[in-house]
C-alpha cells in the first residue's frame, strides 16, 4: 500500500513572513521553516507519497533532484510533525503558503523550541480535537489542519 504524506493531525501552522510557523500540540513545541521548508510544509497535504512530494518540490524550483529534500522530509517526520497514512481528498495548497521563492535554499528548520506559556495553555485546554486548536491557543492565530 502506498503511504502518502500529510501534516499531522497535532500540528497547527501559520505563514508568516514567508515562513512556516507550526506548533507541535499538546507538548507546545514551536518551529519555524525557512521559506524552501515552507514551500515543502504546504505539500504535505495527504495527496502526495515521498516521490510525488519531491517531484513537486523539486519542479518549484526548476531542480532536478533535491536530496536535501529528503532529508528534511525525514526529519520533519521524525519531529513527529508528519504523518503517513493512506490517500487523502486534495486541499488547494495555495492557501498555506506563497509561491516558492526566486532563490533556492536547501529547506530547514530554522528554530525548533518548547514555547512554555503556550505549552501550559494548550495542556489545561487541548483536548485533541482540531477544531479547538485555534480557541485553544487563544486568539486564533494558527489554522488547524485536519
Amino acid at each position: 500500500m502506498k503511504q502518502y504524506y500529510a501534516r499531522s493531525a497535532n500540528t497547527a501552522c501559520r505563514e508568516v513572513l514567508g515562513e512556516a510557523v507550526i506548533l507541535r500540540l499538546p507538548e507546545g513545541e514551536m518551529f519555524v521553516l525557512n521559506a524552501s521548508g515552507s514551500v515543502l510544509w504546504a505539500l504535505l497535504d495527504g495527496t502526495r507519497t515521498c516521490a510525488q512530494v519531491l517531484a513537486d518540490f523539486s519542479a518549484a524550483y526548476g531542480l532536478n533532484n533535491c536530496p536535501e529534500a529528503e532529508n528534511f522530509l525525514a526529519a520533519l517526520t521524525e519531529a513527529g510533525l508528519v504523518a503517513l497514512g493512506e490517500a487523502k481528498a486534495g486541499r488547494d495548497v495555495a492557501q498555506y503558503c506563497s509561491s516558492a521563492p526566486a532563490a533556492y535554499l536547501p529547506p530547514e528548520i530554522r528554530t525548533r523550541e518548547l514555547v512554555e506559556t503556550l505549552a501550559g495553555i494548550c495542556i489545561s485546554g487541548y483536548t485533541g480535537e482540531p477544531d479547538q486548536m485555534c480557541q485553544t491557543i487563544g486568539v486564533g492565530c494558527f489554522d488547524a489542519y485536519d
